[in-house]
């Protein structure tokens, strides 16, 4: 026989502790069970440990799972994206873009008059893929994604479109992080 703690059914989630000041009881959550790749079901945050773990850096966070699918089982491995923020209008770009990050200022490579101009942006909410521009460029500007380090102020450039980054479509910001159901 094997013994089970009575309860809500949990994911048991490491935080790193970089990642506290977005955090927040109550936030949802969407999980993907590594076994059923295809059947996301989602959680709660219902509880965010009051210390870090000096070894590991990191804070425990579970998340209160309901309803509770079939398929789930103890010690699965699970993928767990918590939405920390949402805006229903966003200017972002992909992440790709960003240079010189320092907290919530940012350098990005802009296109004016086919010309690369490096531009300074103030940041908002930050997703796996794309990240929201709060103060820097004006929607229906082009920035260079991956630019490089060859690139200089003034240099012609040639813009060519390209697909945005997955996660496009959705505003709001997750974090992806690897969690074991408890």
């Amino acid at each position: 026989f094997e013994i089970a703690r009575a309860g809500d059914t949990e994911v048991l989630v490491p935080l790193d502790e970089k990642n506290l000041e977005v955090l927040a009881i109550g936030q949802d959550a969407m999980c993907i069970a590594d076994a059923y790749p295809s059947r996301p079901f989602p959680a709660k945050v219902s509880f965010i440990a009051p210390s870090v773990d000096p070894q590991r850096g990191s804070v425990d966070v579970r998340l209160t799972v309901a309803p509770v699918p079939a398929f789930l089982r103890q010690d699965m491995t699970v993928s767990v994206n918590v939405e920390t923020g949402r805006r229903d209008r966003a200017l972002v770009v992909p992440n790709d873009a960003l240079g010189a990050v320092q907290g919530n200022r940012a350098e990005v490579w802009a296109v004016s008059d086919g010309r690369a101009a490096r531009r300074k942006v103030e940041l908002g909410l930050r997703g796996l893929a794309l990240t929201e521009v709060t103060a820097g460029l004006q929607a229906g500007e082009w920035v260079l994604a991956d630019a490089g380090a060859a690139l200089q102020d003034g240099d012609r450039v040639r813009v060519v479109a390209s697909a945005a980054p997955t996660g496009a479509a959705d505003p709001a910001t997750r974090k992806e992080l690897p969690a074991k159901l408890d």
